[in-house]
């Protein structure tokens, strides 16, 4: 969506700050900008883990359109169906499948990811050894894995969901569901399951942390605790299935 609102900005020739995380920008930095001959426009201020939209007019990119009297045509309503949804995690899973729900076809909602990717920085390298990795823990797992563990040579520099969408974007068409345990050169992350991240978190140390479906360890595992997180993995899914609870 921030690439999209740029891209709407220089087209219409507007002055725009790009703003440093954590996008909260002080009175005295207002009166400076405004000083700068900028006007502030508020499209919705939030914390980082408050700013996902829940419904299409609350995005920014929406009301940037609507403020330039702009249609929304089909490129800028799918980006914002796709980055809008009813998963606080954004470009989750379900999210996706409300995109196949409402009858976008896997080519477009693969050209939705990989250009969500590029937006995120992540380069051909980054998207050929993801590749490379999920290749190698396929070959490792059942026909139709119920979970996987994923060794990926790379140094995630966002630990949250985002940082390891070049291997969630993938998986999500391997499963009808996603249950993943990734470990990159310097952490390891679970998602899935809330139960599942639950039972990882206490194991991984002080480091960790756990939101949602999802759980993060900062630190780079070493062959041992991968054995383990390996063998949670397996009996917690197990335990799924035999309750029925698995998607």
């Amino acid at each position: 969506m921030v690439v999209e609102a740029i891209k709407l900005l220089v087209e219409h020739k507007l002055p725009f700050k790009c703003l440093e995380a954590p996008y909260i920008f002080t009175k005295d930095e207002e009166d400076e900008l405004i000083a700068q001959g900028f006007v502030p426009y508020y499209v919705g201020v939030a914390y980082r883990d408050d700013c996902y939209y829940h419904k299409i007019t609350d995005a920014f990119l929406y009301k940037l359109l609507v403020m330039l009297n702009k249609g929304i045509s089909d490129w800028p309503l799918a980006v914002l169906e796709y980055c809008c949804g009813n998963s606080h995690l954004g470009r989750g899973c379900v999210n996706v499948q409300d995109l196949i729900m409402g009858g976008y076809e896997r080519q477009e909602i693969e050209h939705l990811q990989t250009e969500n990717r590029k937006a995120l920085g992540f380069d051909e390298k980054a998207e050929a050894s993801a590749q490379q990795a999920l290749d190698e823990a396929l070959a490792k797992a059942p026909q139709q894995p119920e979970y996987l563990v994923v060794d990926w040579d790379f140094k995630v520099s966002d630990v949250s969901f985002e940082g390891f969408l070049p291997i969630l974007d993938r998986v999500f068409w391997l499963q009808r569901f996603v249950n993943v345990v990734i470990f990159a050169q310097n952490c390891a992350f679970y998602f899935g399951y809330q139960r599942i991240a639950r039972a990882l978190m206490p194991k991984w140390g002080c480091s960790s942390f756990c939101f949602g479906q999802c759980c993060a360890a900062l630190y780079a595992p070493d062959e041992v605790h991968k054995a383990w997180v390996a063998e949670c993995l397996a009996a917690e899914t197990a335990k799924l299935k035999a309750e029925g609870l698995l998607w």
